[in-house]
């Protein structure tokens, strides 16, 4: 079952970040934090959907070193 691992809170974390990143006075004084507040949140709701999906067996992760290695470099970028 899709969400069965932690009920969606991907959205919720992509949602908070969107919240963040547009908020006008974040984008004033912050411009390009606010940019990476919300790439952050858009590459950690796809890390968490997908493990989520994985987690729940709608899909099946095939390498977990190569996803987890995948995600990281993700996040660092």
């Amino acid at each position: 079952m899709s969400g069965g691992q932690w009920d969606y809170e991907n959205y919720r974390i992509l949602d908070v970040c969107r919240h963040v990143s547009e908020d006008e006075k974040i984008i004033q004084r912050f411009p390009i934090l606010s940019s990476e507040i919300m790439k952050l949140g858009l590459v950690l709701d796809k890390i968490l959907h997908d493990l989520d999906w994985d987690l729940s067996g709608d899909t099946c992760i095939k390498n977990d070193e190569e996803f987890e290695n995948a995600a990281l470099a993700q996040l660092k970028t």
